[in-house]
């Protein structure tokens, strides 16, 4: 089966004699977490209705439930895995096996009809829509585990990791840890290679947060350090256990003793958290395990190994020697560990090195100092001991002086770099060079565990760690500072990572060999530099001739598209980092300047400019479970805001009946708006149907070819054929969108309030995978068509709203809330458009035929 397989306990619970309709009732129930009075009550209704109240307080009562209060019950997970196995369309586990639940005879309801997940799925995801993000999030997991949906598992846990490395309250971090602890035990064996990475991440850094070495934390795998963006957002610890160490037993049976560090005169390690604490072990270079460790711990060494490597959470290591009582000993020492490792300083540096020594000798790796006098070749050992050359000022003024530069054979290459110094020239040195330019911090040093693993790799085998894997920190490179995050991390920021490549690019002491890698690195990003690739983008005019107005060539560059004032806004807009605030005033500052972008206000001729992004056909879930098909579209990238519809005011669209069919115009608005660039609000569904009557006549459309999206067209604008909860991704992120962020009971520090509409387009972090904007709050968006009906065309009772408003929590803002309400006006209340092929190439046209009076200044 799935998640985990029952105890002994739970496989002893489903052996007593129980109820059919009880086990079906908990059967379509196994998809929640925690099963509330109400959404026991809808299961019942919805897949047993034949049934009487009292069944649902016989589950709540049955030794079913793990877990209950007087608002909740918890299901046994293993006793849910085993029901959720006689699901269809449940993917079964690689290494499922027959204990896991299969040999256990469950009785059937004759009257209840086997169900789909798909079909449950549809209807848990309806009863729990209102639940916080957390919840949601464990739940959206359990199913995607159940599917065998690596691809679902990996983009739900790095939304989980995500923001936890956002989030600014540590509260809010801890409860995000524990949710890690409650499901990565269950889905630890679906998870497939593109989640594994994940996964680890997330256990070892809930295991530190939470201070919790348990069997749970098994899910770190192989022992590595956090990357440093996960890492920084550790709380401090509670307490720091220390333990002795020491090997004691005959060669073929070696035992690994924990003690107490003050009555033992061991080797002492030290623990990140308090006891018991979790430790992975390695033996003879075996694959090793983690091992829940307390003072008297023994740990059986299988293979038998002289050394043996010990490692926490973490990734801190320490490297134990044991003394075997056999005449063989020496040898296995020599097989096991190589010669210390040659550490080549300058004189000058002599302190800096035997302080750098003695903290790698603290993390296992033998160092032995060589000062260097004169410039000239190491005194080769017999025992091929490698080197590694520290480079500083002192050791370049010392070849320098010599007019000569360090072979490369000396050290077979490797250069560690402390100071901010130029490398060797070309044609010397052509190998590795690691920088450890905070290397005073020693341990505190970011850099540092990196540095550990790669000087331990170079020590053992002559080779560096191979480049990390996605989600892993990665070993500084050539030209690095010490402050650059981890290239290759697949949960870092790409911007910011795009924006550090193109600095080290600027800095005309980059060296060759590292521009080659950001080169490399910036086309794995996918290169947004222009000229280099192919992008999309939107033309406002037409493209000058060979010569312009002002004589420039061809070539030449060209001139800022917009003035300093408002390109710095427009920047300032794009940075994640500028808080709601700002946004706001930003949105304001801009329609005081006459805001140029496209799509937001008018063209030469007093037209909506409308900026149209492309919706390519495909298929969604409607709510009820079925797939449906959703023709190819073009839908507006903002909502129409003040100004174009102050368009269709002074164009006489409130006089003109024809716009309206059947409906008596209402009483057009009676003063203009404050700000141009905001959202038109407090509009009747029908007012918006007149406007797009009116706009498609206007571009000589064909009639219903400009309209209102569908229900189904906007929440496939928003989000594809993905099922993520806001248009970024499975989670809400405080500062992504124009919502009241403060009355949400998961709200964070940052959370904010505004109590106001913003100009459009000041969130384009939160734009959905297609480019559209403002989907997740801002204002409520009419839809052509019924809620409960998607068909209709003709308004008979009430209209579909989507995407939320400034006045409503993030939980309503959701892609998949759906609400409906009868036509009428609200100040959180507007539109935007949807337009055939017909309609997008006479619009744009348009927008070519008559330059935007907007860019004239």
């Amino acid at each position: 089966m799935t998640w985990r397989g029952p105890n002994d306990l739970e496989r002893f619970v489903l052996r007593q004699p129980l109820d059919a309709r009880v086990l079906a009732l908990a059967r379509a129930l196994v998809l929640a977490p925690r099963i509330e009075p109400l959404l026991l009550r809808n299961a019942r209704l919805a897949f047993l209705p034949a049934a009487g109240a009292e069944l649902e307080a016989r589950l709540w009562r049955s030794p079913l439930v793990a877990a209950r209060s007087s608002a909740e019950i918890v299901l046994h997970l293993g006793i849910a895995a085993v029901l959720a196995g006689g699901l269809q369309g449940v993917a079964r586990a690689a290494d499922a096996r027959p204990a896991d639940g299969d040999d256990l005879a469950l009785p059937d309801d004759p009257a209840t009809p086997p169900l789909h997940l798909d079909t449950l799925w549809a209807f848990t995801r309806e009863q729990t829509r209102h639940w916080p993000a957390a919840d949601r999030l464990e739940r959206d997991l359990r199913y995607h585990a159940l599917r065998g949906d690596d691809q679902a598992l990996a983009q739900g846990l790095g939304s989980l990791l995500a923001e936890i490395a956002r989030e600014g309250d540590e509260a809010r971090r801890i409860s995000l840890s524990r949710l890690a602890k409650r499901t990565l035990p269950g889905i630890r064996r679906r998870l497939g290679p593109a989640a594994e990475a994940q996964a680890r991440q997330l256990a070892r850094y809930a295991a530190l947060a939470l201070q919790d070495g348990g069997g749970w934390s098994d899910a770190a795998g192989e022992p590595a350090a956090l990357p440093r963006w996960l890492a920084e957002r550790l709380p401090p610890p509670l307490a720091q256990a220390e333990l002795g160490v020491t090997v004691r037993g005959g060669a073929d049976n070696p035992v690994l003793h924990l003690l107490d560090p003050t009555t033992a005169d061991t080797p002492v390690i030290t623990l990140p958290s308090p006891l018991p604490a979790r430790l992975h072990v390695r033996a003879g270079g075996a694959e090793g395990a983690w091992h829940s460790i307390t003072r008297g711990t023994c740990i059986p060494l299988d293979p038998p190994g002289t050394l043996i490597e010990l490692t926490t959470l973490t990734g801190r290591r320490w490297l134990l020697q044991a003394e075997l009582p056999r005449a063989e000993a020496a040898d296995q020492l020599a097989a096991a560990a190589p010669p210390p490792l040659r550490l080549v300083h300058a004189a000058a540096d002599e302190a800096a090195a035997k302080a750098i020594a003695d903290w790698l000798r603290g993390q296992g790796i033998p160092i032995e100092l060589l000062a260097e006098t004169e410039p000239g070749r190491i005194a080769p050992r017999a025992d091929q001991a490698r080197a590694v050359r520290l480079w500083t000022s002192a050791a370049r003024a010392l070849w320098a002086e010599a007019g000569a530069e360090p072979p490369a054979d000396d050290t077979g290459g490797l250069l560690l770099r402390t100071e901010d110094v130029a490398p060797p020239g070309s044609g010397s040195t052509s190998g590795p060079l690691l920088d450890w330019l905070d290397w005073q911090r020693l341990a505190e040093s970011p850099t540092a565990p990196d540095l550990a693993k790669a000087l331990e790799r170079w020590w053992r085998e002559g080779a560096l760690p191979p480049p990390a894997e996605a989600g892993e920190s990665e070993i500084p490179a050539a030209g690095a500072k010490g402050a650059r995050g981890p290239e290759g991390d697949a949960d870092a920021d790409p911007v910011g990572e795009i924006q550090r490549l193109l600095d080290e690019i600027a800095d005309p002491k980059t060296e060759p060999p590292r521009r080659l890698e950001i080169g490399d690195r910036l086309d794995a990003l996918g290169d947004p530099r222009p000229g280099v690739g192919t992008v999309e983008f939107e033309v406002p005019i037409e493209a000058p001739a060979a010569r312009d107005d002002a004589g420039k060539a061809p070539g030449m560059p060209p001139e800022p598209l917009y003035p300093p004032e408002i390109q710095a806004l427009l920047e300032e807009i794009i940075d994640p980092a500028t808080s709601p605030k700002r946004r706001l005033t930003i949105g304001d500052r801009l329609d005081e300047l006459g805001d140029p972008r496209p799509g937001v206000g008018i063209l030469a001729d007093g037209l909506p400019d409308i900026s149209w992004i492309e919706i390519p056909s495909g298929r969604m879930r409607a709510p009820w479970g079925a797939e449906v098909d959703v023709p190819r579209f073009w839908i507006s990238r903002y909502p129409v805001t003040n100004k174009q519809f102050w368009s269709f005011v002074e164009h006489g669209g409130y006089e003109d009946e024809h716009w309206w069919g059947e409906w008596v115009p209402p009483e057009p608005p009676s003063r203009e708006p404050a700000f141009w660039n905001r959202p038109m609000v407090s509009v009747h569904w029908e007012e918006c149907v007149a406007f797009c009557n009116w706009f498609g006549e206007q571009i000589d459309a064909a009639t219903g070819s400009v309209r209102l999206p569908t229900t189904f067209e906007w929440e496939f604008a928003a989000r594809g054929k993905t099922e993520i909860a806001y248009p970024w991704g499975g989670s809400y992120l405080w500062g992504y969108a124009n919502v009241e962020e403060t009355g949400d009971p998961q709200h964070g520090a940052r959370a904010t309030y505004l109590e106001a509409v913003t100009a459009v387009g000041m969130y384009p972090h939160g734009r959905s995978i297609f480019g559209v904007e403002d989907m997740c709050g801002t204002v409520w968006e009419w839809c052509l068509d019924e809620l409960m009906d998607p068909e209709t065309r003709e308004k008979t009772y009430a209209s579909a709203l989507r995407g939320g408003s400034w006045r409503v929590p993030p939980r309503l803002a959701r892609i998949d809330y759906r609400d409906d309400h009868l036509p009428g006006r609200s100040i959180d209340r507007g539109f935007r458009l949807t337009c055939s092929l017909e309609a997008y190439q006479l619009s744009t046209r348009l927008s070519r035929r008559s330059p935007p009076s907007r860019l004239r200044w």
